[in-house]
């Protein structure tokens, strides 16, 4: 059975309750699709994000509102061509990988899954 990707769990933009885990995820997939965030680790939205999603968005001939949804079409878009960027062998952006529990974004440094179930699954291990 495929890993379903995503990047967001809940919609994020300007002017919403953001979950910081999905704005720091949203980073490191701009980042890596070469729209730079030296903010990476910072889960909130500020303007450096904002316009960072509507530049994607309009680079991709998307409709250009500042707002990523789970499932959405910028979001697909983002996942296309990080796959895309994945299978390009000239490609000389950050790597990207896949969480194998959740199937969010990472940089890969943890294994085959994110920080984030990487911890959960010690915790459990723990308990």
């Amino acid at each position: 059975m495929a890993i379903k990707r995503k990047i967001v769990s809940a919609p994020v933009g300007s002017n919403l309750s953001s979950n910081p885990a999905d704005v720091q995820a949203l980073r490191f997939v701009l980042s890596a699709l070469g729209y730079n965030d030296p903010n990476q680790d910072f889960g909130y939205m500020d303007q450096r994000l904002k316009k960072n999603i509507l530049s994607f968005q309009k680079d991709n001939g998307l409709r250009a509102d500042g707002i990523v949804q789970p499932g959405g079409k910028t979001e697909k878009m983002m996942i296309s061509n990080l796959i895309n960027d994945d299978d390009d062998e000239e490609a000389s952006r950050s790597p990207v990988y896949w969480c194998t529990e959740c199937g969010g974004p990472h940089g890969g440094s943890a294994g085959d899954m994110c920080p984030d179930c990487t911890t959960k699954s010690e915790q459990e291990g723990e308990g």
